[in-house]
């Protein structure tokens, strides 16, 4: 019987399950294609690392196959001590990724979390797997300049959602709002570019538009509440439970703009006009991929103006933007559905 429950237990190796709305939503994906598979989160926090092996967990699924998950994952130093730490603990008879985000060593916040020196290690470790592909143009190119070939298929998220685009707008719905700082930023954590966004709402007010916050993690909240009280207070603020929540709330948009990468990635997914404010490289990549890289501005770099111009164009050619994005995610759909296919035959 133990052996049978292990040759249906797929070992996840990501950041889910701790209250982060974009992690979760990329270990959904797998759920909802691989139903007849039980995915069991391999752990990564210190703690969870202690309890897991307290209680025997770990490795109870020795063997198993490992399916790399959580999004900007490779070429970062944590993650290759939690991969090694999982190939030498789990042994397992295969490992699989697909669609993954590059750390980008041109990145300044208050940390560092690859560089080339670091970069070099990893064509070694993505030689362990079976499947390679990633999410975006720059995460392709940084591996590309690592001797690492990849292929571009987009973000897993992508899958989410109705999968019938119309290109149809919601003149009528609010401006969903996401901002954050996330673990880091560029131009570091204390950075507070929060007075050019609340201009630009500001003016969106005055034009009719109606403005509605939403914090995808705790670490959101406060960032977000502070924008609304600068308005002037009385905004809806939702906190969505989980991934379902929240595209519920995104079909009813008529522009995201969104801080957090899934955010912008469900945003795009459910059709919807989108602007990326990139608090780090991994909000471009993803929208080089989707055709919307004009409308992906730096955090450290954001001015009112120039903000509210680039929300303006898109709101005046919403129907252009989404006939170009929603054919990239028809293409990129196409990839990780065909690549998903792979992935599951590696299983």
């Amino acid at each position: 019987m133990r052996e049978k429950n292990v040759s249906k237990t797929v070992t996840y190796l990501g950041f889910a399950g701790h209250g982060n709305l974009g992690d979760d939503a990329i270990r959904e994906v797998y759920a909802e294609r691989m139903p007849d598979r039980e995915l069991w989160n391999m752990p990564v926090r210190k703690v969870d690392i202690a309890k897991g092996l307290l209680r025997g967990d770990i490795f109870r699924h020795r063997g198993a196959p490992v399916l790399l998950g959580g999004g900007t994952v490779l070429g970062r130093t944590i993650w290759r001590h939690h991969i090694g730490r999982t190939m030498r603990w789990m042994k397992p008879r295969t490992a699989v990724l697909l669609g993954a985000g590059v750390e980008d060593p041109e990145f300044r916040g208050d940390a560092s979390y690859t560089s080339w020196e670091e970069l070099a290690l990893w064509p070694e470790i993505i030689d362990g797997f079976a499947t390679v592909s990633v999410r975006g143009p720059r995460s392709r190119e940084i591996l590309a300049q690592v001797g690492v070939d990849a292929e571009l298929v987009g973000d897993p998220a992508l899958l989410l959602g109705k999968q019938e685009l119309t290109g149809a707008v919601n003149e009528d719905g609010p401006v969903l709002v996401n901002l954050t700082h996330g673990e880091d930023q560029w131009g570091g954590k204390a950075l507070d570019w929060s007075s050019p966004v609340v201009e630009c709402l500001r003016e969106l007010i005055r034009t009719g538009r109606r403005i509605e916050f939403v914090s995808m993690e705790i670490d959101d909240v406060a960032i977000n509440d502070r924008a609304a009280a600068a308005l002037g207070g009385g905004f809806v603020h939702h906190r969505p439970s989980d991934t379902d929540a929240l595209l519920s709330l995104l079909y009813t948009a008529r522009l995201v703009v969104g801080t957090r990468l899934h955010m912008c990635v469900l945003g795009v997914a459910a059709g919807v006009p989108t602007i990326s404010l990139e608090y780090r490289p991994k909000c471009r990549d993803f929208m080089a991929s989707v055709a919307a890289d004009e409308y992906c501005l730096r955090v450290d770099q954001l001015d009112a103006n120039v903000l509210g111009d680039v929300t303006t164009t898109l709101l005046n050619r919403s129907e252009e933007q989404l006939a170009a994005q929603n054919a990239r995610v028809v293409e990129l759909r196409s990839l990780l559905t065909t690549r998903f296919g792979s992935l599951q035959a590696a299983l």
